[in-house]
């Protein structure tokens, strides 16, 4: 009788390889080689999940987007207030060894945008969203400053979330959590003043 396959979980053993090889040679190592390798698997077993490199960073994106979507189901912005907003904005700064790592991959693949534009662009078009619907929401329940832009102010804080995720990322010891919230806290409390002219 043949072996049943549970290809959910054959896809997340995958993964995990993928994590594995990051977290030994760093995110300049993902390649389908590498990541069967560590798997212990054949490249065409592997390639019967993901086709190619891409396609197996897109997965791997994906299920970090989809673990950070987790964790913000868990903070209440039905009816924000501005901790709610800077503990779901804490979310997108990955403050722990695990998001760290995964965030080496993102960073790998924004210094190399030509070879994964379509997982770049899901990935910023995800973060965006959630963005501007947080700011609408606070919209909504008249916490964003009169005269403010929802887009605009949802570009200033992906650049925001970015640009912090940068730091810990490459100095990880430079910037604590505390640090983190401190300076998102004082962003929200921008956003409930009125725009300058």
């Amino acid at each position: 009788m043949p072996k049943i396959v549970d290809h959910d979980e054959r896809r997340t053993e995958l993964l995990a390889a993928l994590w594995r090889v990051v977290d030994q040679q760093g995110a300049s190592a993902v390649s389908v080689r590498s990541v069967a390798a560590e798997a212990g698997v054949s490249k065409s077993s592997l390639a019967h999940y993901f086709p190619s490199q891409a396609a197996l960073v897109a997965a791997a994106i994906e299920q970090v987007m989809d673990q950070s979507e987790g964790r913000l189901d868990t903070v209440a912005l039905a009816a924000p207030d501005e901790a709610a907003f800077v503990k779901a904005l804490s979310v997108a700064v990955p403050d722990s060894p695990a998001r760290r790592r995964q965030a080496a991959l993102w960073l790998h693949l924004a210094a190399e945008p030509g070879a994964h534009p379509e997982v770049l662009a899901t990935l910023n078009d995800r973060v965006g969203g959630h963005l501007r619907w947080g700011l609408q929401q606070m919209k909504e329940v008249g916490l964003l400053g009169a005269g403010r832009d929802v887009e605009i102010e949802a570009q200033r804080l992906h650049a925001l979330v970015d640009g912090l995720s940068l730091q810990v990322v490459s100095a990880p010891r430079s910037l604590s959590s505390a640090r983190v919230k401190a300076i998102l806290a004082q962003h929200v409390a921008e956003l409930t003043t009125p725009a300058g002219p």
